[in-house]
C-alpha cells in the first residue's frame, strides 16, 4: 500500500484494507524497523508521512515478479510435468 500511497500517514495506509489496526500497525512497524519504509517528518502540524526506501523499492520489484511468476497461466510446465 505504501508504494502505491507515498506520502500517506500510518491511519491513512491502515484505513486501506480490512483487519486488525493493532496488527497492520505491527506490520508497518516492522517494515519501518527493517528498512523498506521511512517516515518522512513534514513541517506543518508534526505531521508524517510514509514512503518506501530504496531497499523497500527494490524488494517490491521482486515481490511483483514473484507474484507474476506465480499468477501466470504456464498449463505446458504442468502436462510436462504430468508425463513424467
Amino acid at each position: 500500500a505504501v508504494e502505491n500511497n507515498p506520502g500517506m500517514n500510518k491511519w491513512e495506509i491502515m484505513s486501506l484494507e480490512e483487519g486488525s489496526l493493532k496488527t497492520k500497525l505491527n506490520r508497518l512497524n516492522e517494515l519501518i524497523d527493517e528498512g523498506l519504509i521511512e517516515t518522512e517528518y513534514l513541517k506543518n502540524h508534526n505531521a508524517s508521512a510514509l514512503k518506501l526506501t530504496e531497499k523497500g523499492r527494490q524488494i517490491a520489484i521482486k515481490l511483483k515478479k514473484i507474484r507474476y511468476i506465480l499468477l501466470k497461466d504456464d498449463n505446458s510446465t504442468d502436462t510436462e510435468n504430468d508425463e513424467e
